[in-house]
């Protein structure tokens, strides 16, 4: 299988004149299971790595470390923001509350506000990274092979999964999706726990402590498992967790879902806090 996904690297690249970036020789893909260490070291010494340029070390940082760090800074901000608006620490929110504004209109400006500031935020890490790279190894075609793994069959087995070779482009557009989708739902979560934990310390470690155990659930179900974007965004995901129930559609939809109900979960909790002041008042 390797040998034949090879063969189909190296006549896309012909068929669409693309210079590949090393000597091309046999590459080491998902279907590669080595037993031993030994069986490892062979075929790392066979193989090849992925074809090196700017868009494949984008690519790279999407199925290992991007997510982690957008992670960490939209608990880190958006934990400390909302537990502070809980305490009325801020005074632009306490002037607010003073004049008449209400509790659910001050966190649905406050949503709106962090989920464009995600998403822009998600965008903002990719570009600062690729323009990094750019500037270190230059330009580089975003037509280059990728393998994507399908899943042919209703049970997991190696045999259950077949390959298809897209442009690098199809799958850092996917995983932009997921990145962003992931992002979004986060920071809703974040905002959910810190609606009840009033403390900025306390909430960004339970945010993270919930984030961080959730996430080794691997369930097709389960969004938190989503953090790999790239390696759905492939299909790969599959094979390293032993299922065929990944895929990048379903899992946008999960993701829109969690987003639908933690909006409505927040905005509820706001409307009967107005409620129980205005019944004090």
């Amino acid at each position: 299988m390797t040998v034949e996904i090879t063969y189909e690297i190296l006549k896309y690249l012909k068929e669409n004149n693309i210079p590949s970036a090393h000597p091309s020789n046999i590459q080491r893909t998902e279907f590669d299971q080595p037993r031993t260490s030994e069986e490892s070291n062979l075929l790392d010494y066979h193989s090849k790595k992925t074809l090196v340029g700017t868009s494949h070390r984008l690519w790279d940082f999407f199925t290992n470390n991007l997510m982690l760090i957008y992670t960490f800074i939209i608990v880190v901000t958006f934990g400390i923001l909302f537990s502070k608006l809980e305490e009325s620490q801020n005074k632009t929110i306490r002037f607010l509350r003073t004049s008449g504004a209400s509790k659910f209109r001050i966190v649905s400006s406050g949503l709106f506000t962090g989920g464009i500031l995600t998403i822009i935020l998600g965008l903002l890490i990719p570009t600062i990274f690729f323009g990094i790279e750019f500037l270190i190894n230059g330009s580089s075609s975003f037509k280059y092979p990728i393998t994507t793994y399908i899943v042919k069959s209703d049970y997991f087995s190696l045999m259950s999964f077949g390959y298809k070779i897209v442009p690098i482009s199809d799958v850092l557009t996917k995983s932009l999706i997921l990145f962003l989708l992931y992002g979004i739902f986060i920071f809703l979560v974040t905002s959910a726990i810190s609606t009840f934990v009033k403390s900025s310390v306390k909430s960004v470690i339970l945010s993270f402590g919930l984030i961080a155990t959730l996430q080794m659930f691997n369930k097709w179900y389960n969004p938190f498992s989503y953090w790999r974007v790239g390696k759905i965004a492939d299909g790969s995901i599959n094979i390293l967790s032993k299922t065929i129930t990944y895929s990048f559609d379903k899992s946008c939809k999960i993701l829109a879902i969690g987003i639908c109900i933690l909006t409505i979960l927040l905005i509820c909790i706001a409307f009967i806090q107005d409620r129980r002041r205005n019944g004090y008042a």
